[in-house]
Parts: C-alpha cells; sequence; structure tokens
C-alpha cells in the first residue's frame, strides 16, 4: 500500500513524497514498515505508525490513465457516456483528478448510476 506525506512530522521530511509499505524480515520476526526519505537520509517507519496518523499520511489510490492519445471513456453532464482521448489537456487532467475516466463502457455506465443515485438520494435528504 502506498502512502504519501501531507505534514512534515520530523525535520528536513520532503512533504508530498510518496512512501510504499513493504514487508521486511528481521531474525524470526515479520515487519511492514516504509522507508522515508529525510533531506539526504532515510528513515524506517512502521506501518503501525503510518496508519495511526492520517493527519500525515494519506493513502494514495492509484487509478488507470491512458497513455498519450488513448481512448478513454466518461460521464457526462446528463449521464450518458462520454468518448475522448487523452491528449493531456486541463479537460483530461481534471476528469481524471475527479476519477471520472474509465477503460469499459460497463465501468462508465456503473458510475454513471452511481451518480445519479447519489445525487438522488442527496435530493431526498434535503426535503
Amino acid at each position: 500500500m502506498k502512502f504519501k506525506v501531507i505534514k512534515p512530522f520530523m525535520p528536513d521530511v520532503i512533504v508530498g513524497q510518496e512512501i510504499e509499505i513493504k514487508g521486511v524480515r528481521v531474525g524470526d520476526e515479520d515487519f511492514d514498515q516504509a522507508e522515508v526519505k529525510c533531506g539526504e537520509h532515510r528513515i524506517d517507519i512502521g506501518s503501525g505508525y503510518i496508519k495511526a496518523h492520517p493527519e500525515i499520511f494519506e493513502p494514495v489510490i492509484e487509478r488507470w490513465k491512458p497513455e498519450k492519445y488513448g481512448a478513454y471513456l466518461y460521464v457526462e453532464n446528463r449521464g450518458l457516456i462520454g468518448y475522448d482521448k487523452w491528449e493531456d489537456h486541463g479537460i483530461d487532467k481534471g476528469r481524471f483528478e475527479v476519477g471520472n475516466m474509465f477503460k469499459t463502457r460497463d465501468q462508465a455506465k456503473e458510475a454513471s448510476e452511481r451518480i445519479k443515485k447519489a445525487l438522488l438520494d442527496y435530493h431526498e435528504e434535503l426535503n
């Protein structure tokens, strides 16, 4: 699992760096830890510390992104499924940022249905 450092927790920690928790064997015991850059040095931090401090570390969600000029599908504003090619423009980046980018029509259709349901449920709560 990957995390991103969002707040410095000791001097020289690089905010924005991504760290990955990996299994490490020490003697007869297994540990989960991550290596964090601290200026020119590296320190090891246990996964328990990382998971116990969400104000310092946030999980990194890895999502599919098409290659340049690769095709993708997205949900349009009326719930219809749109098709586009990644050209690294602001529209592409915006869709990616909010998670509105899919490999298959089935994925896009499922997302469209969930979005519609969430919006209608929200309007029910307002009344």
